[in-house]
Parts: C-alpha cells; structure tokens; sequence
C-alpha cells in the first residue's frame, strides 16, 4: 500500500514539474496583469538574481 501511496505521490511532483517546464516555452499560464506592487518589486528581484 505504501509502495501505490508512494507511487502517486510521485507521478503527481512530476506531472507539476512537467507543466511548469512546458509552461516556460508554451506560456500557456501568463502571469495575470493587475498584481500587487509588492509583488511585481519581489518577482524583479528574483529576476536579477538570476
């Protein structure tokens, strides 16, 4: 039972990894337009991070 649990626990992280990763060429997902200022200052940061 453990081994099933285990199992689709699994698949579930590697599906959620795929989409993101087919998101990044595809941008299926955009990001929305009207976010907080906050948040748009926090997701430059990360981007010059790099």
């Amino acid at each position: 039972m453990k081994q099933k649990i285990t199992f689709v626990v699994c698949l579930l992280f590697g599906l959620v990894f795929i989409n993101a990763g087919l998101n990044k060429f595809f941008n299926y997902m955009p990001v929305p337009e009207n976010m907080p200022d906050e948040v748009m200052k926090l997701m430059q940061a990360f981007m010059t991070i790099g």
